[in-house]
């Protein structure tokens, strides 16, 4: 039986095969040419790696080199506040999905100690 993909992996999965595209779209735009990019995995770590023309990047000015060499942290950025706003509208999204006024309610406990309860319940129930 296979069991299906824990969010946090399917999270990171996704995170790691969009960020290449989105290096190599943004080096696409400061017109600098992409060699390749691709995913590694070194242990336990992912990453995303750009291979991108050293002649032309040399070349380009200082702040089309700053744009290039920032891309990957400024996607990383946009990632984490995406995931921050849904980590915090998960309770109104998900508020739906619960009943309210239809549970156990405990009003009170009582002041004796636990293994007196479980003596009492056991003399209940065997």
């Amino acid at each position: 039986m296979e069991s299906s993909p824990k969010p946090a992996a399917f999270c990171k999965r996704t995170v790691l095969a969009a960020n290449p595209f989105y290096k190599s779209n943004c080096v696409y735009s400061e017109q600098v040419h992409v060699k390749g990019f691709g995913v590694f995995f070194l242990v336990l770590y992912p990453g995303a790696f750009v291979d991108i023309a050293t002649d032309q990047l040399l070349s380009a000015s200082p702040r089309q080199q700053l744009r290039i060499f920032c891309a990957g942290v400024w996607h990383n950025i946009v990632i984490v506040v995406m995931a921050i706003i849904v980590l915090l509208s998960l309770p109104t999204l998900l508020s739906p999905a619960y009943l309210s006024g239809r549970s156990v309610l405990i009003t009170a406990l009582p002041e004796v100690a636990p293994s007196v309860i479980l003596q009492i319940s056991y003399r209940i129930f065997f």
